[in-house]
């Protein structure tokens, strides 16, 4: 695919995605680049916080979830909670992106962060929502859209952030895991602010190829990027189209 020929598919794909909406099949990946503008700090940076409690000034290049749970076996889970809390205050407020995204009324809003800047965009813009942050709260959802931390919440302290999280994140969220697993064939989904480095994407991919069959495309958005063909065709190849907002 050329740049002609990508521009194309772009456009065409943001008429998908227009349609998704319009008729109540599309969903949202939200990362933590959702949640930066508000001031918190991005995946690398949360890491390199760590690192430095861990090690001093002392560079070391680890897997990010060895690490965050070398953090947590160090100092035990109370002071693990009290620094991420610090670090991901409950003071800071939604920017506008959260707002914007909240007022779609999607189908299903799934993020993978923990603060609760979604939570404080839905009541700041008076939308409903049925709010998923562990397994026993799907039992209670009703029809209406619903906002699905998949990987738990800092005030219910059940995160998946280590490397034992995301080795037993089948044991620990089965319901929600198979919602989700669920969504990519009936829905149309677009992540935002995730890099293709992170986790959470990775995660996410293996659960697409999982259901390579029966999905839909899934598109990334990345803005402020152009379009690298290599790049392109390789996730394309895993199914994941991106979208490159310049």
């Amino acid at each position: 695919m050329d740049k002609k020929q990508y521009k194309v598919f772009l456009n065409t794909s943001i008429k998908n995605i227009k349609k998704a909406l319009d008729e109540n099949y599309l969903s949202i990946f939200a990362g933590a680049g959702i949640s930066a503008n508000s001031g918190l700090p991005t995946w690398n940076e949360l890491i390199e916080d760590i690192s430095e409690k861990l090690y001093g000034d002392k560079k070391q290049k680890e897997d990010n979830l060895v690490l965050a749970e070398k953090f947590y076996n160090q100092f035990g889970e109370n002071y693990y909670y009290q620094k991420l809390n610090e670090y991901i205050s409950n003071n800071k407020q939604p920017n506008d992106l959260h707002k914007k995204i909240v007022k779609l009324n999607l189908k299903n809003l799934i993020t993978t962060n923990w603060d609760n800047l979604f939570e404080k965009a839905i009541d700041d813009e008076g939308c409903f929502y049925n709010i998923i942050k562990k397994d026993e709260d799907i039992g209670f959802a009703t029809g209406f859209s619903k906002l699905i931390k998949m990987h738990g919440s800092l005030e219910d302290q059940n995160i998946v952030f280590k490397e034992e999280d995301y080795l037993k994140y089948s044991n620990n969220f089965p319901l929600i895991e198979n919602y989700i697993k669920g969504i990519f064939s009936t829905d149309l989904v677009v992540l935002m602010g995730y890099s293709l480095s992170d986790n959470n994407v990775k995660q996410i991919i293996s659960w697409v190829n999982s259901k390579a069959n029966n999905i839909k495309p899934v598109y990334l958005i990345k803005i402020n990027k152009k379009f690298d063909k290599l790049e392109f065709d390789f996730y394309k190849n895993k199914n994941i189209y991106i979208l490159y907002l310049g």
